[in-house]
């Protein structure tokens, strides 16, 4: 085999593998995980790192926006500064596309989330939205539905949900 071939057999298997690594980088792992964001592990400080400008902050400062850039929300603890809770709001950005380990995102129908993961602990109804809730110990993972699609997604620890759930609720219009 001549080097030149050699050299493109090995660049096209390092970008092939670089591809597939990127593309996992963005799987929604319930509770624990979306993208490189581990949940109660990954500082504020290493999103902002990350994605650098803000969208914008929430009243009470414990939620970063990037809503507008890469449809994501980060709520962070504020006394040690970790990640503990991400909401997903668009089905991707710049090509990278969030999907659970189970395929569903936003966009898919909220039929689907049923036949996923059953019957919700939680089911709730605010303004012509539907919320299902599920509870893995500690955990939680929420489906956020209108017009029978999913709109939003929304993970991390179950102390978050139980701080923040009539606030987001209401925050629904």
């Amino acid at each position: 085999m001549k080097a030149k071939q050699l050299v493109i057999i090995i660049a096209a298997l390092v970008i092939s593998t670089l591809g597939k690594a990127f593309a996992e980088d963005w799987i929604i792992y319930p509770g624990s995980q979306v993208g490189w964001v581990t949940i109660n592990k990954t500082t504020i400080k290493d999103v902002v790192k990350k994605f650098g400008n803000l969208d914008g902050r929430s009243k009470d400062g414990s939620t970063i926006l990037y809503r507008n850039r890469f449809g994501l929300d980060f709520i962070y603890d504020p006394k040690t500064l970790k990640v503990i809770s991400v909401m997903i709001t668009k089905d991707g950005s710049g090509g990278i596309k969030y999907r659970t380990d189970t395929q569903l995102f936003v966009g898919a129908p909220m039929a689907s989330v049923w036949k996923v993961y059953n019957k919700p602990a939680m089911m709730n109804k605010k303004a012509g939205y539907d919320i299902y809730t599920y509870f893995d110990k500690d955990r939680f993972l929420t489906f956020v539905g209108k017009g029978g699609n999913v709109v939003m997604i929304w993970t991390g620890m179950k102390s978050v949900y139980d701080a923040k759930f009539e606030e987001f609720k209401e925050s629904l219009q």
